[in-house]
């Protein structure tokens, strides 16, 4: 009795697993002594797997992730390119004047006035210089076209005879006076 407890108790897989020599082969197990056998079926005295298994396994659907279809993006129309004018500069000053001189005869007087004319464009001016018994200043500025007058006194006291002098203008220009 104690070899049937031995043998339904290591059938059902009560067993330690441990095979000594009192132990004969395991049913099923071939005779050979090793492992026993992996193999399922009515012959092996292994109760058979409570859950059935199909042959074929059963079909999973899934159902498609809807996917957006790429919107075509709106590219800009591009206008044909103009020229662009070019960009406005700095206006250019115009080209410098110059003067146009006019003397004067004092005779015996003590003054007289030289006209100066700016020609060709605008005009900076200044008495650069007097020769002769005379004194003259002054400056300023004139647009094209634009006349002044420049005061020019004698510095003698006495009058002998005929003399003459002149004055010199800044950017160019002299006028001739006479005097006594």
């Amino acid at each position: 009795m104690i070899a049937l407890i031995a043998v339904s108790f290591t059938a059902f897989g009560g067993g330690t697993g441990e095979k000594t020599s009192a132990d004969g082969p395991a049913p099923g197990a071939g005779g050979s002594g090793g492992a026993p056998s992996m193999e399922s079926g009515p012959s092996s005295g292994r109760p058979s797997d409570p859950a059935p298994t199909s042959a074929s396994p059963s079909p999973t659907t899934t159902s498609p992730t809807p996917t957006k279809k790429p919107t075509p993006s709106k590219t800009a129309t591009r206008k044909p390119s103009r020229p662009h004018p070019p960009a406005p500069s700095k206006p250019r000053p115009p080209a410098p004047g110059g003067l146009a001189v006019a003397g004067c005869d004092m005779d015996v007087a003590k003054r007289c006035t030289v006209k100066i004319t700016a020609v060709g464009g605008p005009v900076d001016w200044r008495v650069a210089g007097v020769n002769g018994d005379l004194r003259a200043g002054g400056g300023g500025h004139l647009t094209p076209g634009e006349t002044t007058g420049v005061t020019v006194e004698r510095t003698n006291t006495l009058c002998w005879g005929e003399k003459n002098g002149a004055v010199s203008f800044a950017p160019a220009g002299a006028a001739a006076v006479s005097y006594c």
